[in-house]
């Protein structure tokens, strides 16, 4: 499947959004974004800046405006606060933006694709770890 085609009133509508919720910016990403969806895929949108304090009905608001914009497919919506360095990573460096500030979007990018190099370590010694883990419960399972 192609990649998918965002129009430019697409984009001037999520430009509406990101000022009335006052966002940092919002990025579309996944399987609609870079060419491997499937019929029933959904498309995948990351905020940044949502003052979220704990109210789901913001973002219940930003979900349903994301949905009208783009009605053809099921929205998956995430925040990109406190998220972890592989989600930030496949956000950042292949997602597309859609709107918001473009130059806060960029120190973002650059953030995500350090923290996520600097990462690397760790996922190989989880990596190990759960490897090591998995023979452990195997000699238990045929013994």
């Amino acid at each position: 499947m192609t990649n998918m085609k965002i129009t430019n009133k697409q984009k001037q509508l999520a430009e509406k959004i990101v000022k009335k919720y006052d966002l940092d910016f919002v990025v579309a990403f996944g399987s609609r974004i870079n060419g491997k969806a499937r019929q029933d895929s959904d498309l995948d949108i990351a905020v940044m800046g949502h003052k979220n304090n704990g109210s789901y009905k913001k973002y219940g608001s930003l979900f349903n405006e994301f949905s009208k914009i783009f009605p053809e497919f099921n929205i998956d919506l995430r925040l990109i606060q406190g998220s972890e360095p592989v989600f930030l990573y496949n956000v950042f460096l292949k997602g597309k933006f859609l709107a918001g500030d473009l130059q806060k979007f960029y120190s973002y990018k650059a953030f995500a694709y350090k923290n996520y190099i600097d990462s690397q370590s760790f996922f190989a010694l989880k990596h190990k770890l759960l490897h090591k883990r998995q023979q452990e419960i195997t000699k238990l399972i045929h013994d």
